[in-house]
């Protein structure tokens, strides 16, 4: 996998479905903010599980596979799931003490990763293997009361952040394939890994949340907040080392979708025509971006590419829609939703 408003800093709820779970040097230099590429069109609806109401993806693989979880109407919980490349849906199976759970991403070999609710634990990293078994990822201190994974890479290197109290700061972690787990910071969330293992996420630096990028020696590079914002975070990264993620202004202002490339570059997605807030939440290893984007109050999902950002749509009759993931064959995953019925759909826009 090469796979919300904040501040203030917020927990992460596992049912909010939408992680977790972000371009190359010769494609971002073409990228001209703002500027729509094509008018919206509509995605296709993956198939919800039986009992399912609605459904959120969060991430798709190489292989087409895409993991997310079910949603109901009002309803923040619901199960981790896994469409396969044919889109059959399949729930995954919880922890023992488990309840509500989610997968925020996945790898080309299927594993998935995310969250589960309850046990010891408000919530527990858990790790799905692609042969079915479930486990939950250990704490780094005896005095954790929550774990989240968010990302995962091709090696089997996961990452996230631990809690040791209901409202203590959060830290990054990252555990190996065989399960042992390291801080990589006190302060902060690790949000993603490349097959380099290469981390993006965000640390506590200075009294402000910046996004960071660390080396798989644990070196961290501050990636640095723009003149008059508030803070940054990094929420996706490529096999080539680029960053993508938000800047997030010093007051109630609009967010920003940015970009780090991994030569210090820095460029500012833009949004779409009339739009306010955007960030970006997936990246490809094309440098093809995807995130939402919004207008007059209301998300879009949306893509940046070399021509600009592009407004992908919703499912005919949604309201609103992000984009969450993106492969590098460009099939994106994310979800939309009617306001009257208050119920999320899970989406895929092939390339």
């Amino acid at each position: 996998m090469r796979r919300h408003r904040r501040p203030p800093r917020r927990r992460a709820h596992p049912w909010r479905g939408i992680p977790a779970t972000v371009l190359t040097a010769i494609a971002c230099a073409a990228l001209v903010a703002g500027t729509a590429t094509a008018a919206p069109r509509s995605g296709r609806p993956l198939t919800t599980p039986p009992d399912a109401p609605g459904a959120t993806a969060a991430a798709i693989n190489d292989a087409g596979v895409v993991v997310g979880s079910t949603r109901g109407k009002h309803d923040r919980t619901g199960v981790a799931v896994r469409w396969d490349a044919d889109g059959r849906v399949t729930r995954l199976p919880g922890l023992p003490d488990g309840g509500a759970s989610v997968a925020w991403a996945v790898d080309d070999r299927g594993t998935a990763v995310g969250v589960t609710a309850g046990g010891r634990f408000d919530q527990v990293a858990t790790r799905w293997d692609a042969d079915g078994s479930v486990r939950a990822l250990p704490s780094s201190r005896p005095t954790d009361t929550a774990t989240w994974a968010f990302g995962v890479n091709d090696e089997g290197t996961v990452v996230g952040a631990a809690q040791s109290a209901p409202r203590a700061g959060h830290r990054a972690l990252r555990w190996d394939r065989r399960g042992v787990v390291t801080e990589l910071a006190a302060e902060g969330e690790a949000r993603a890994v490349n097959r380099h293992g290469v981390v993006a996420g965000t640390a506590r630096l200075a009294g402000a949340d910046h996004a960071v990028r660390w080396a798989p020696d644990g070196t961290v590079t501050d990636l640095g907040v723009p003149p008059g914002f508030g803070g940054s975070e990094a929420l996706a990264i490529n096999d080539r080392g680029a960053v993508v993620g938000r800047v997030l202004p010093a007051d109630n202002g609009v967010i920003h979708a940015q970009l780090w490339e991994p030569d210090g570059r820095v460029t500012d997605l833009g949004t779409l025509p009339g739009g306010g807030s955007a960030w970006a939440t997936g990246i490809n290893d094309r440098g093809v971006v995807v995130g939402h984007a919004e207008v007059g109050g209301t998300a879009h999902a949306v893509r940046w590419d070399r021509g600009g950002i592009t407004d992908l749509g919703a499912l005919p009759g949604a309201d609103a829609g992000e984009a969450t993931g993106i492969n590098d064959r460009g099939v994106v995953v994310g979800w939309s939703l009617t306001y009257s019925a208050s119920i999320p759909q899970a989406v895929r826009w092939d390339a």
